[in-house]
């Protein structure tokens, strides 16, 4: 971590290095729900990105990660015509939100440096990690007091407009509001984010696949549009529908055969991933928390990837088959993809019987099939962004 702020020589100016991180996150339960008016459950996991940010005496802006060898450099004027990697229009996305709401400018340019744990192209956010980060950094060297939650806000609309993915509020929610043993419940319909706790005889697994995907050249904006046309088909025949998974399942049987077969999938997924996080979420608040309550926890996790599969069609060979392998094994509550889908990672939910051993079989049985390595690692739910 520390050589990071070791190379704050890249970083020149006249003020202070200001650092502030941010966590990746892992989707329990809710695919594809957010954008839809529906429920999302995830967590924050103990990995993090971290930033360092210097203001300057001129216009320019400059960038580096300890990652790659290279900077991008441009101006508080020329940033939006520039062509930088892609990594830095999140940066900038969020850089353009804050001077909005500063009223248009800050006169001041800054380096940033950015180091990270998160892996990128798994699906656990480093996007919005990075956007809650720098958000942060440059939140306090502009001296704009943006609350947290108006943070978490404005990189959501920076990954919208700037970024050009249309993504709902999950991932800088959690990633900006996770808290340790905590899950993080985020409900579109009312833009309220929660937290329960999560519970503390059990773990998560990350397991990262050798496919990697990109959100803004995905099938996601293709799911996106066929959301909103499925919404719109059964608006004709549900009048005042406020969104997509405000449908009750019922409501799909009779009215899902007037939709395009297409359509119908994804309305079919959508509503039935919204009656599972209701329930999931009614278990986890159960007065007991049995053993009995987890594992019909995790059973609705496992359903849910099942959805994605023949659904909503956002898995692949690889995901379905870490998912498969993970339920083999004794401890496993439950696995699904975490994240849009179509590559990255499965997140699976343990009790103390799974260990060591139980992941060896799993990765090693991924690497004869796939003739890949399949990165995975223990995580618990962590604590959001914050200043370091």
């Amino acid at each position: 971590m520390t050589h990071l702020f070791e190379r704050t020589s890249d970083v020149s100016g006249p003020s202070p290095v200001i650092k502030a991180s941010a966590p990746g996150r892992v989707e329990i339960l809710g695919n594809h729900t957010d954008y839809n008016g529906g429920t999302v459950v995830g967590a924050a996991i103990d990995l993090r990105l971290r930033v360092a940010v210097r203001g300057r005496d001129d216009d320019r802006i400059r960038m580096a990660s300890t990652s790659t060898p290279s900077r991008f450099e441009t101006t508080l004027s020329t940033y939006r015509d520039d062509d930088g990697p892609d990594w830095t229009k999140y940066t900038l996305g969020v850089a353009d939100e804050l001077m909005m709401y500063a009223g248009g400018g800050t006169g001041t340019g800054f380096d940033l440096l950015v180091d990270s744990d998160v892996p990128s192209g798994a699906g656990v956010s480093s996007s919005a990690a990075l956007e809650l980060a720098t958000g942060l950094a440059l939140n306090a060297l502009w001296d704009l007091n943006v609350d947290l939650n108006a943070l978490i806000r404005l990189a959501h609309r920076a990954e919208n407009r700037y970024v050009g993915v249309p993504c709902g509020l999950l991932d800088q929610a959690v990633c900006g509001a996770g808290r340790q043993d905590a899950l993080v419940v985020v409900d579109a319909s009312e833009d309220r984010i929660d937290t329960v706790p999560f519970p503390g005889e059990t773990r998560l697994v990350l397991c990262s696949s050798h496919v990697r995907r990109s959100l803004a050249h995905s099938m996601y904006e293709t799911r996106y549009s066929e959301c909103r046309d499925a919404h719109s088909a059964v608006s004709r025949l549900v009048p005042g529908l406020g969104a997509l998974a405000d449908l009750h399942p019922f409501d799909t049987a009779v009215y899902g055969p007037a939709l395009d077969p297409v359509l119908r999938r994804r309305a079919d997924h959508v509503v039935a991933e919204e009656d599972r996080v209701t329930r999931f979420l009614d278990l986890l608040r159960s007065v007991d928390g049995s053993t009995g309550s987890l594992a019909a926890a995790g059973e609705l996790m496992t359903a849910s990837h099942r959805s994605s599969q023949t659904l909503f069609e956002n898995s692949c060979p690889e995901l379905d088959f870490l998912v498969d392998r993970f339920i083999e094994q004794p401890g496993v509550l439950g696995c699904r993809l975490t994240g849009a889908g179509w590559g990255g990672a499965v997140v699976a939910w343990i009790d103390g019987r799974f260990d060591e051993s139980s992941l060896a079989a799993v990765t090693e049985a991924y690497a004869e099939q796939f003739d890949a390595q399949a990165d995975a690692r223990f995580v618990r739910p962590s604590d959001g962004a914050r200043l370091d």
